[in-house]
């Protein structure tokens, strides 16, 4: 039984792969290099790196979107009762920070290792 492919695909058997248990790569037999570099390091690294931008600039700016919430230039009245969460979400717990980018490192490493 054979299957043809599309003329874009080129067939696995015309690979071979190169790795180190960490990363791999596909080799065609023409020498053209194929990369697979999501690796679960990477995957913490970008992870870290969102949860840091989440708490630098996305937290810091939850006030002025949120209509509930109270902010620095209004402050709280009977519809804005929510405390702002301040910078790195301080205002929600010194374990906030800490807790957020373990949680998105966790994530990045889970995506990484297994995507």
């Amino acid at each position: 039984m054979s299957s043809t492919l599309p003329a874009e695909y080129t067939p696995i058997e015309e690979y071979a792969i190169i790795g180190d248990c960490a990363s791999a790569a596909l080799v065609e037999m023409n020498g053209s290099i194929d990369w697979q570099w999501a690796t679960w390091w990477l995957g913490a690294l970008l992870g870290t790196f969102h949860g840091l931008f989440i708490l630098i600039v996305i937290m810091p700016a939850l006030p002025d979107v949120h209509p509930r919430m109270a902010g620095k230039h209004h402050g709280p009245t009977p519809t804005r009762q929510l405390e702002p969460p301040g910078f790195m979400a301080l205002n929600y717990g010194r374990n906030t920070p800490a807790i957020t980018l373990i949680a998105h490192a966790v994530y990045g490493i889970l995506l990484g290792a297994f995507y």
